[in-house]
């Protein structure tokens, strides 16, 4: 969906494209890549972005959406994130728990595409891809959606992504990818290849008179020792786009020597990426608009939890902090669920309970069995260590029991570690379903 905001005079002036995915609790997550843009230096600049939040807001909810993830970019040189970033937190967003864009990247002008380009790289990367051509590596460009080549390149992607302990587009998206951008001309797609086997590619369509690197990647291993893939797909990717008429290219993530902000499994390719060159530039980051906030804080509290589970896998080696495996966060998702129903359910009973006269209560009922059964003396000891009367601690007691009852019955019903019983797939049923 798109959010349009327009002067007296009909000229745009702001705009906020808005995807909308399914989250969790039957809620929706919307998200505004790379927006919203609008006229910064206009004098009513501060306006035309609260008429796009309050748009987006009104969008949300008639989604049904529990929050709006904003994404603005910055640009080179002028202090721009932090002066974005003033104006989000004064309209009452706030920074997202994580990034859904790499937060700091280069933009590197193409120039002429030729020497006067090549003189702003780093020796190496003048140096590397020469030698390569003498170990026979050529480069070819793709303009079209070539499934081959876009099959190709997946391949080299996947190798990489293994090697990085990340995952990999499915072949059908970059398939798709290559054929709408190859529909409006903006699909460049550059391979390496040695002995015609795809060593390197890397994939950066167009926009406007900008290049973006979205993807690349390069195989490693002593056959391709003295190759330099990744330099050759990189460099031939910006002389390419300069004969085309691109004027810059963005990298698409580059963690700076300095910045202790960002993963440090970035550096290896940031490093390669550092020599071409390239203006640093620091977005504000992902924000959020939040527009439920009992759903989000509910989901807020999920991020949280998978994140101490991501982070205590990594300690004991299993993997990077920065991924939960996708059955913890299944059973999570599960868990989560069951003890939302479970809550509700035990606080519609009591409504009922409450409303109809002469209804019994389950609370009432535990409670009462609990009271009735105690030992002589159990109710001063109760008194004197919570400070609550025993039958109050009781219903408190019952609530909490059944709460976690549900959230716990929700983990067995997707975790495959063995058969649960069919109670606790009974219980969890709505919570599985929901995920």
């Amino acid at each position: 969906m798109r959010i349009v905001a327009t002067r007296t005079d009909g000229k745009v002036c702001g705009l906020a494209q808005a995807l909308v995915r399914s989250g969790q609790f039957g809620q929706q997550i919307l998200y505004v890549p790379h927006g919203p843009v609008w006229e910064r230096e206009a004098d009513d600049a501060d306006a035309i972005l609260q008429s796009l939040i309050d748009g987006l807001r009104a969008a949300a909810r008639a989604e049904r959406g529990l929050v709006v993830k904003l994404d603005p970019r910055a640009v080179p040189g002028n202090g721009s994130a932090s002066e974005v970033t003033g104006r989000l937190t004064a309209l009452g967003l706030r920074p997202a728990r994580h990034d859904l864009q790499a937060r700091t990247t280069r933009l590197v002008n193409l120039l002429d595409g030729g020497d006067e380009l090549m003189n702003t790289w780093h020796p190496d990367a003048r140096r590397l891809p020469r030698r390569a051509a003498r170990q026979g590596v050529e480069v070819e460009l793709h303009r079209d959606a070539d499934d081959a080549a876009v099959d190709d390149f997946h391949d080299v992607l996947e190798a990489t992504a293994s090697r990085g302990g990340f995952r990999a587009r499915p072949r059908t998206f970059l398939r798709e990818l290559a054929a709408g951008f190859a529909e409006a001309d903006a699909w460049y797609l550059v391979l390496a290849r040695l002995r015609g086997r795809v060593i390197a590619g890397v994939a950066a369509p167009r926009l406007g008179d900008r290049g973006y690197c979205l993807y690349g990647g390069s195989l490693r291993g002593p056959a391709f020792a003295q190759t330099y893939g990744g330099y050759v797909a990189l460099a031939a990717t910006m002389r390419f786009a300069a004969l085309e008429g691109v004027r810059s290219l963005d990298l698409w993530g580059v963690r700076e020597p300095e910045d202790q902000t960002l993963d440090g499994s970035w550096e290896g390719f940031s490093a390669v990426k550092r020599r071409f060159g390239g203006d640093p530039v620091r977005h504000p980051g992902t924000f959020d608009l939040v527009t439920e906030p009992l759903w989000y804080a509910l989901r807020d509290v999920r991020e949280r939890v998978r994140d101490r589970f991501a982070e205590g896998r990594a300690e004991r080696g299993g993997g990077r902090a920065s991924e939960a495996p996708e059955d913890g966060g299944s059973a999570l998702n599960a868990g989560l669920s069951g003890a939302v129903a479970t809550a509700i359910a035990l606080g519609m009973g009591e409504l009922i309970a409450g409303l109809l006269i002469e209804a019994p209560s389950l609370v009432d009922a535990v409670g009462a069995l609990v009271i009735s059964r105690q030992p002589p003396g159990a109710k001063d000891f109760v008194v004197a260590s919570s400070g609550k009367p025993t039958r109050l601690r009781s219903r408190h007691s019952s609530s909490w029991f059944r709460f976690w009852l549900g959230s716990g019955s929700g983990s067995p019903a997707v975790v495959p570690r063995g058969s649960p019983s069919r109670v606790l797939r009974s219980l969890a049923s709505w919570g599985s379903s929901r995920r």
